[in-house]
């Protein structure tokens, strides 16, 4: 049964807030993600330096 034209525009905007959502949260875990390795390359130099 096709839906109302509102309906689809109701569930084609909330499509674009799921994907806008869905893509912040990629953007988070990478950010995170970066800083996690750029902490680990700051440990692994201070160690090189105490050696």
């Amino acid at each position: 049964m096709p839906k109302s034209a509102k309906e689809q525009t109701n569930t084609k905007s909330e499509q674009e807030k799921a994907t806008k959502l869905a893509e912040q949260q990629a953007a988070k875990e990478h950010a995170l993600k970066l800083k996690q390795e750029q902490a680990a390359a700051a440990k692994r130099k201070a160690e090189q330096q105490k050696n």
